[in-house]
């Protein structure tokens, strides 16, 4: 029988990554809860004995990074899955970037040593807000290339979080995720736009790519 996987949440005290570690405890998964105040996750640990455990995260400290890994692999023995993301929501730029792409570079680069044919789950808004574009352009960079499955998850204002965190433990589970995965509505109904634009751009200045 396959050993459960174990996930290490970010941004775990609230909204979707709250919804994510309640949907992969679920599904049977053993779930290391990060968040910057444990005691905001302290009812998940109670309503999933042995399967949730917590450890205090703020993902803009490289140091608290490496300790929340090291927290998650003595508990669990290892780390298959990492999930973050869309952890700025204050107004400054400059606190977003360091939430968003740096937070992100913390905890990636903290987990990637421990990965035995892991997948980490990038989370955006889908807004072009800088530290997103720059944290996607970072995963497709920086991460896959390496062989690391990397999941690129933009959810919609209309998206459900339960619904979407069960869709986002489902996608992990499977054997050739996507790369890209819009939830929502409208969410997918921009990723269709975008593609569809790009290939008309790109179909309409064949003759110029050709000519060189």
């Amino acid at each position: 029988m396959e050993e459960p996987r174990v996930w290490l949440v970010t941004g775990s005290f609230r909204g979707l990554g709250r919804a994510v570690v309640v949907a992969a405890a679920g599904s049977g998964a053993r779930v290391m809860a990060a968040a910057r105040r444990p005691d905001d996750v302290a009812d998940l640990v109670a309503a999933f004995p042995g399967r949730v455990e917590v450890v205090r995260l703020d993902v803009t400290n490289p140091a608290g990074a490496r300790r929340a890994v090291r927290d998650t692999v003595e508990a669990f023995g290892r780390v298959d899955v990492v999930t973050g993301g869309n952890a700025g929501d204050g107004a400054d730029l400059r606190e977003r970037i360091e939430a968003d792409l740096f937070g992100v570079v913390h905890v990636t680069e903290a987990a990637r040593p421990t990965l035995r044919d892991g997948t980490f789950v990038q989370v955006t808004t889908g807004r072009a807000e800088a530290a997103q574009l720059a944290a996607e352009g970072y995963f497709e960079a920086d991460v896959a290339p390496l062989g690391i499955r990397v999941i690129i998850v933009t959810v919609g204002d209309d998206c459900d979080p339960a619904r979407a965190a069960q869709a986002i433990v489902r996608v992990v589970a499977e054997d050739d995720p996507p790369r890209r995965l819009p939830l929502g509505a409208g969410a997918l109904t921009t990723a269709l736009e975008t593609g569809a634009a790009r290939l008309a751009e790109t179909e309409r200045w064949a003759d110029v790519s050709k000519s060189v």
